[in-house]
């Protein structure tokens, strides 16, 4: 495969799993959100380090306290360079 097509490819797989990342976190959907990580991968979003498996229950269930202003979406174009 030429190697400009397989690029463009690669971005467009990253860009999906970040567009899934923002719907899942919008929609507290938590299986739709594990499915962003591989199961094992080791994480570190600074107030979280540790697993995948361990985060995405943890951070769904920080997502439901209630809190003064209304969440914004997360959805939006991020640039895959």
């Amino acid at each position: 495969m030429d190697a400009r097509l397989q690029e463009l490819l690669d971005k467009q797989a990253i860009n999906d799993v970040i567009q899934r990342y923002c719907r899942t976190m919008d929609w507290l959907d938590e299986a739709g959100h594990a499915s962003c990580y591989w199961p094992d991968a080791e994480i570190d979003f600074g107030f979280f380090k540790g697993r995948a498996d361990a985060f995405v229950p943890m951070v769904m269930a920080l997502s439901l306290i209630p809190i003064s202003d209304p969440p914004r979406p997360l959805s939006t174009s991020y640039p895959v360079i």
